[in-house]
């Protein structure tokens, strides 16, 4: 049985981790080049031990000689390394041709390993699962200093470890957390719609027959409906930005702006909004992402208005060549938002005006699926409002190779 990390959530194998078979580590090549560097000895090995598999894997080495150096891994019958595992503890060898462990290891010969002060490294349930070592091709006495430097060095690689699994723990949660409020969302959907299309048939039934209390109770009703139905439409979107496994491809943000605008349509014509968009330029991105990012922008400008204004949404573009950045403007002339919510109206569920008796509809999860959506692209987004001035929301994205410039 392989070497793994258990959780309520499974075993993680070094495959998993990353720590086998995988490209070289800069956490673990500094480790290495570390331990050589304070010991004083020309070879230092991060190495997985597998008896499953007959093998010792080199996460990580300084000094190795060819072939061994790319092929990063030998069979146990080279591996010293099994014995500090074996052991739970350093296995200190002066001398490796007259050790009474190790003198037949094939390593002597072919690695030409003489000296060897290896300490064991653990996974996140304590067991051992490789060592720390350092290797000379010359007879040596470790010092005690230096048994005392490698066990603290093997204390980092395990928590280097440790940390590649907490993070793929955390990757996974999150990953069921979206699969399950997303099965959740669409599971509450459909009873959503059944409670809209039951109170409607109601309503028709009743015609004007009816109280006038009666009346609005189903109006209530009817409108409770459509609100649930909008949230979990919400938590729906929200979702698919947490999730984010897309590949990013070429977005023309001019035809992203064209279409936001010609979705928004019927909003900008009951508004009587002026909406202009500059040139843009084409980025690498999640198409289906940056539309909602620049869509919930946009319908939040027409929908903050002040009452009596013609709505005015400029947006615009700029590359800052120097920053490798493109930066993205959508500045309306709304009512604003005040100093002390301009950072909370980006968390789940928090809106800028209470919604009872709001005059402005929505869910509070719009902002946070735009600053998913900025992440997800290594971006950031920021926000330049004053009350009754209007607001401005700058989303800077990095360039990358390929993005087509502003036209």
């Amino acid at each position: 049985m392989s070497a793994g990390i258990a959780f309520e959530t499974g075993t993680f194998t070094p495959e998993d981790l990353g720590i086998v078979d995988g490209p070289p580590d800069p956490a673990f090549d500094n480790l290495t080049a570390l331990a050589s560097s304070m010991v004083g000895a020309p070879v230092s090995l991060v190495s997985i031990v597998q008896p499953e598999k007959d093998r010792q894997f080199f996460t990580s080495q300084v000094g190795l000689a060819p072939p061994f150096d790319e092929l990063r891994q030998t069979p146990l019958s080279h591996s010293f390394c099994k014995h500090v595992v074996s052991q739970d503890g350093v296995l200190q060898v002066d001398d490796a041709r007259h050790h009474p462990v190790v003198s037949s290891n094939k390593a002597i010969d072919e690695l030409g390993v003489i000296a060897y002060l290896g300490t064991p490294v653990h996974d996140q349930t304590g067991r051992p699962t490789g060592a720390l070592c350092v290797i000379d091709g010359r007879p040596r006495a470790w010092t005690a200093d230096e048994v005392a430097t490698m066990e603290r060095l093997a204390e980092c690689v395990t928590d280097a470890i440790r940390l590649k699994a907490e993070l793929l723990t955390s990757e996974r949660l999150r990953s069921e957390m979206a699969e399950f409020t997303y099965a959740l969302s669409h599971d509450l959907k459909a009873p959503s719609n059944t409670l809209h299309l039951l109170v409607e048939a109601l309503r028709q039934e009743l015609g004007g027959d009816t109280t006038a209390e009666a009346t609005e109770l189903v109006d209530m009703t009817l409108q409770t409906a459509d609100r649930m139905r909008i949230t979990i439409d919400a938590v729906l979107d929200y979702v698919q930005t947490v999730e984010n496994r897309a590949e990013l491809g070429l977005v023309d943000l001019d035809d992203v702006m064209a279409e936001v605008v010609a979705d928004l349509k019927a909003d900008v014509e009951a508004s009587g909004a002026v909406v202009t968009v500059g040139p843009m330029p084409g980025l690498n991105g999640i198409e289906v992402q940056l539309r909602m990012l620049f869509q919930n922008l946009v319908s939040n400008a027409l929908k903050f208005r002040a009452e009596g204004v013609v709505p005015l949404i400029d947006i615009t573009a700029e590359h800052d060549a120097e920053a490798s950045e493109i930066r993205v403007s959508v500045a309306d002339n709304g009512i604003g938002i005040p100093a002390n919510r301009q950072e909370r109206i980006f968390g789940l569920f928090e809106r800028l005006q209470s919604p009872t008796n709001s005059p402005y509809p929505g869910t509070g999860i719009g902002l946070t699926a735009c600053r998913r959506i900025v992440e997800n692209h290594g971006g950031r987004i920021e926000i330049e409002s004053e009350v009754g001035a209007g607001t401005t929301f700058i989303v800077t994205l990095p360039t990358r190779s390929g993005d087509r410039p502003i036209r």
